[in-house]
């Protein structure tokens, strides 16, 4: 039959359209009327012919017993019982029993669906030219091939099955082949058979079925085959070779490396032979992978195994090796292993060789003279039973960091003679070498779980509470291969089961390191966590949970109860009372743990007025440290939460009044007296409540004889001194109040005596004490502390008040003992926002006799001044000052080391605001003299009385001016104002 134009073949699932022999009486009957002396047989007729720009369509249709080739009639127009040159579309049918081949394609387009070809002599479809797409369609028990496809055609087979064939696919390497989702079923070569030149540009993906090559596959200089991960290359006798003289790029992955192997081979790709364990691969069962020069030859994650066969005849430069490289070699990854006699053989180019494995060769490695430079690490070389590496060009081969078999190394018969691994020749530079095969993945572990709060890593003990919600955790990683790793932590509520979900982790760092994750913003709640370490590759270690299995591991809390629970652990301790303990380190500049509470500390003791060692804290102390180590043990009291350093200032600066009935775990009671006015005076004792522990819900440091006790809130509160009115109270934060509106620094080796404003005085020898504790105040106005460290070790002075003071700042600087003259201080005076630096690292021998002054204005800014000693009335003891007068008062300035009275600017000087008395000529009446003899020269000024601005219930009268440079000068004497 020839069609030229269109046909279409229409027949259904349960009506097909037949094109079979006249003998054929199983379908349309006894056609011929001879019964069944005639039976249909392959050849019994020719075949549809389809001639070029013919269209047809087979649809349900059966072929049959055709095939029959005239003797005079070429193949491209007689072969097939489907010839096609023009456009095949073959769907749901079927053609069996046919001569030679199914469909025979020497031009056009044939699309096959759905389709059966069973039972031909040569091929189920042979295509010498065009294009060809089969889907869904099975091939069977082909005497030869099942599909044959030539020459520079395109090739689309998608979803197939092949079985029983003795060779399933026959693809010349020039067509254009892509593919997916095909099964063998049987067979002798049941694979996807190439060979002969490639194109140039080819790709071949992996499927259910192998490539075989069968002879030589040749990649020309002009072109690029590139195997992707998952293909199966399996070579079929061994006379068949990869000839590289263009580009080869093999992307294999970990878990889908490409295979270069034998037939015989059944671990790759399944029993492709079909003779079951009859033959078993070895090596020598195929030739190598060459690589020309000129070449290059980019392998990753390959095996190439039982290779390395050597023809006969063949020069020595092409015929060893299963690799054979004249090029540009790149093989990591990858595995060399069972060949034989080399495993690499190179004898030009270059080569470069990364964790990958050569072993099972009698060379491993064979370099020859003509070669250029070869480099291998972080490989396994080993099993080979001559050398690893033998080479004998005038390269050194650079070999470190690799496997040798053993952790001594490799043999060398003069470098390394106790080698218990693969031997090296000279030139191979073998040091230093690996004692672990990096090919054997080993599991990388985790060690030394650390729980810390806060950003400064403050250590949290298992099971311990803590008010801050920022959370670090901590762990040592290793990896046995040096690989990088990270660390995975999963953290859960104590009521949640870990599941391995919502993993926070780090990002990958070198093998060794301690790695931490940080949780920050947790909610108030107990927390458990545990922790692994992945390396780059995936693998994992065991979960480690922190602490014991089912405890909890940390909890967040409020600060009070953070407070209290750190106060627990010192409770019932007679010996930790400590007067003036703290529980600040003056060494450590911290809120020290309640362990070196307990084992000793350094503090300032008031009576050495110097730094010692003691166990414990006093009552007030126990609440600064509980509150202050709680929210952060590196910040001084002056930045935590309780500034306050005495049970008085505790009580007047740093806590509120709470009922009874509204205590919470943190809050405090008092111990004091009251005023005839119920107003406290002074408080003597401070505890904590704790809540109910079952034996005691207070703890306090009692005395020096008790120590830190437990008690019941209810026995407490009847003692006498209980302040039952106000003494149940809640810590205001310092935080939230910022206590401290000014302060004065100074630093070591020096003391201070600071006069303010109101003439209250504070100074280092001025502190008070109680049977429960010590304090360095005068409550509501100055407070003393000696919590700072100097670059020289000994105390940062520090004098800070707490509410707004306006007025002059009289500041003595007073140097400690046993310090030389030219020991250099520093003072520096803060209010508010603004900042004074009085000296820097000046020489004690420069100290100022009067000290330094400072003013703080109604608006808060700040001056310095230099401070003036003034005698109201030197010529009596009487210092009363009489508004009514008309005369004037005689007023002493005296000169010191800073002040040299005659650089005065009198037109500046006022007393109580009245300038100086002048003469008629308009000059000041002042008068110098050293008036108390220290060699200084002082004055005698005089001031208009009816100028004064004073009052009758004045005390103190005022001096300013200024020296003729602009210094401020100010002074004051006391006075008796009579109307």
């Amino acid at each position: 039959m020839n069609v030229y134009g269109a046909m279409q073949v229409n027949g259904t699932n349960d009506n097909k359209v037949y094109f079979t022999s006249y003998k054929d009486d199983e379908v349309g009957g006894d056609t011929n009327a001879d019964g069944s002396a005639s039976l249909p047989l392959p050849k019994d007729w020719r075949q549809v012919i389809i001639y070029p720009g013919a269209n047809v369509n087979f649809n349900y249709s059966i072929i049959r017993y055709g095939g029959n080739t005239a003797s005079v009639c070429p193949d491209y127009t007689c072969s097939g019982a489907l010839n096609n040159k023009g456009n095949l579309d073959f769907s749901n049918s079927q053609i069996y029993q046919t001569d030679k081949y199914g469909i025979y394609q020497s031009e056009g387009l044939t699309t096959a669906d759905a389709a059966v070809f069973d039972g031909q002599s040569q091929a189920g479809i042979y295509v010498s030219s065009g294009s060809l797409s089969v889907s869904g369609s099975t091939f069977s028990n082909q005497d030869h091939t099942g599909i044959i496809m030539l020459g520079d055609s395109n090739f689309d087979l998608n979803n197939n099955i092949f079985q029983n064939n003795l060779r399933d696919v026959y693809i010349d390497a020039r067509v254009n082949f892509t593919h997916s989702n095909n099964n063998s079923q049987g067979g002798t070569l049941a694979g996807f058979n190439i060979g002969g030149i490639s194109r140039i540009n080819s790709v071949w993906e992996s499927d259910n079925m192998p490539y075989i090559v069968n002879g030589n596959l040749i990649v020309q200089e002009d072109s690029a085959l590139t195997i992707n991960s998952g293909v199966i290359i399996k070579f079929a006798h061994n006379q068949s070779y990869l000839d590289v003289r263009g580009i080869l790029s093999v992307n294999g992955e970990e878990e889908k490396k490409v295979y270069f192997t034998s037939l015989k081979d059944d671990e790759a790709g399944g029993d492709t032979n079909g003779d079951g364990n009859i033959t078993l691969p070895a090596e020598k069962d195929w030739r190598r992978i060459l690589v020309n020069p000129g070449a290059i030859a980019n392998i990753n994650n390959a095996i190439i195994r039982y290779g390395g066969y050597i023809q006969f005849n063949c020069p020595y430069y092409t015929c060893y090796g299963a690799v054979n490289n004249r090029g540009n070699l790149n093989l990591i990854n990858s595995e060399i292993t069972k060949n034989g006699n080399y495993g690499i053989y190179q004898t030009d180019g270059i080569s470069i060789i990364d964790t990958s494995s050569i072993s099972e060769h009698s060379r491993g490695i064979y370099v020859t003279t003509e070669s250029d430079n070869l480099t291998i690490h972080n490989s396994s070389i080993f099993n080979n039973t001559g050398y690893g590496i033998l080479n004998y060009s005038s390269n050194t081969v650079d070999a470190t960091r690799n496997w040798w078999g053993d952790p001594t190394g490799p043999y060398h018969y003069a470098l390394n003679t106790g080698g218990l691994g693969n031997a090296v020749s000279d030139g191979v530079n073998f040091s230093p070498w690996l004692n672990y095969d990096p090919s054997v993945e080993q599991m990388p572990t985790i060690e030394n779980l650390e729980q810390f709060r806060l950003i400064e890593e403050v250590e949290l003990t298992e099971g311990e509470s803590t008010a801050n919600n920022v959370i670090i955790l901590k762990a040592l990683l290793t990896d046995p291969n040096e690989d990088m790793v990270k660390m995975q932590v999963e953290l859960k509520k104590y009521s949640q089961n870990f599941d391995g979900q919502n993993l926070l982790e780090t990002e990958l760092v070198p093998s060794g390191t301690i790695t931490m994750v940080t949780f920050t913003g947790l909610v108030e709640e107990s927390y458990k966590w545990r922790a692994r370490t992945m390396n780059e590759n995936g693998f994992t270690s065991e979960w480690q949970e922190f602490g014991a299995q089912g405890n909890v591991d940390f909890s967040i809390v409020p600060l009070g109860q953070a407070a209290a629970d750190l106060a627990k652990k010192l409770a019932n301790h007679p010996e930790a009372y400590l007067w003036g303990g703290k529980g600040w380190s003056f060494n450590q500049q911290e809120f020290i743990s309640a362990s070196v509470i307990l084992s000793g500390y350094d503090y300032w003791n008031p009576d050495l007025q110097g730094y010692d060692t003691g166990i414990g804290l006093d009552c007030s102390g126990l609440v600064v440290w509980s509150f202050d180590r709680s929210n952060n043990p590196f910040l001084s009291r002056y930045n935590n939460v309780i500034l306050a350093e005495g049970s008085n200032s505790q009580y007047h600066d740093n806590s509120e009044a709470i009922n009874e009935s509204d205590l919470q775990s943190g809050d405090l009671l008092f111990f004091g007296y009251y005023d005839q006015n119920k107003n406290v005076t002074t408080t003597t004792h401070v505890a904590m409540y704790v809540g109910n522990n079952g034996s005691y819900d207070v703890v306090h440091a009692s005395s020096p004889q008790l120590g830190i006790r437990t008690a019941w809130k209810d026995s407490l509160k009847t003692e006498g001194n209980f302040l039952k009115t106000f003494g149940f109270r809640r810590i205001i934060l310092n935080t939230e109040l910022s206590l401290i509106k000014g302060y004065i620094q100074v630093g070591s080796p020096v003391d201070l005596v600071v006069r303010d404003p109101n003439d209250f005085i504070i100074s280092q020898e001025l502190y008070t004490q109680s049977d429960s504790e010590y304090s360095h105040e005068i409550l509501g106005e100055l407070y003393y502390a000696n919590d700072g460290m100097g670059s020289d070790g000994r105390p940062k002075d520090m004098v800070y008040w707490t509410k707004n003071k306006v007025g002059n700042f009289n500041i003595q600087v007073i140097p400690e003992s046993d310090i030389l003259l030219t020991d250099t201080y520093s003072l520096e005076f803060h209010a508010g926002d603004q900042v004074i630096m009085l000296a820097k690292d000046l020489p004690i021998s420069e100290i100022p006799e009067k000290g330094y002054g400072v003013s703080v204005s109604d608006m808060g800014v700040i001056e310095e001044f230099l401070p003036v000693d003034i005698n109201i009335k030197p010529e009596s003891e009487d210092n009363t000052i009489n508004l009514g007068s008309n005369g004037s008062v005689s007023v002493a300035i005296f000169g010191s080391d800073m002040l040299n009275v005659r650089d005065i600017d009198w037109g500046s000087v006022r007393l109580a605001s009245a300038s100086i008395k002048l003469k008629g000529n308009g000059d000041a009446i002042i008068k110098y003299e050293d008036l108390n003899g220290d060699g200084y020269d002082d004055v005698i000024i005089h001031i208009l009385t009816d100028a004064f601005q004073l009052t009758e219930n004045d005390v103190k009268a005022y001096l300013e001016g200024q020296l003729i440079n602009g210094n401020l000068i100010k002074g004051s004497d006391l006075i008796h104002v009579v109307p």
